[in-house]
């Protein structure tokens, strides 16, 4: 019976399992890994925030954003990951301690640059689209460079 349940758990885990890699394998494809920044050589501030997306020890994938002393880094599960052109990454984000703020995220991709080009709520409302702000009277976002390591 220990047995039967064992292999019951298994199975039920393989989807999530392969999920998980999908994901990480999208990121690595994309060359996604590593921190990102406006100006690498500069500390993060809130006018220059450094955006780290990493494998974490339990394989999960997160996104962790620093905007530098006196401000709380903000940290997203990345719950999917998929590419949907050479240069667009789509990504689904749930930030940690508030499961209810999810974010659904496509970058765009330049040589080793990156910006956001949509961001909706699960509702469809718009963050970004089409790499313009609304919120910021359609001021287009920032592009991010790939910090050495």
């Amino acid at each position: 019976m220990r047995k039967f349940f064992f292999c019951a758990v298994l199975l039920l885990s393989l989807p999530a399992l392969a999920h998980a890699s999908s994901a990480s394998d999208a990121l690595r494809e994309f060359n996604l890994l590593g921190t990102w920044a406006s100006a690498c050589d500069e500390g993060a501030s809130p006018t220059n925030s450094h955006a780290t997306y990493l494998v974490t020890a339990s394989d999960g994938i997160q996104l962790r954003s620093a905007f530098g002393a006196g401000y709380e880094d903000s940290i997203y599960d990345i719950q999917d990951a998929k590419l949907v052109a050479p240069d667009k990454l789509s990504l689904r984000q749930v930030l940690v301690g508030n499961d209810r703020v999810t974010l659904d995220i496509v970058l765009v991709k330049d040589n080793d640059r990156i910006r956001i080009w949509s961001s909706l709520f699960p509702d469809g409302t718009a963050l970004v689209e089409d790499g313009m702000m609304a919120s910021q009277g359609d001021r287009e976002t920032r592009w991010l460079a790939h910090c050495p390591q």
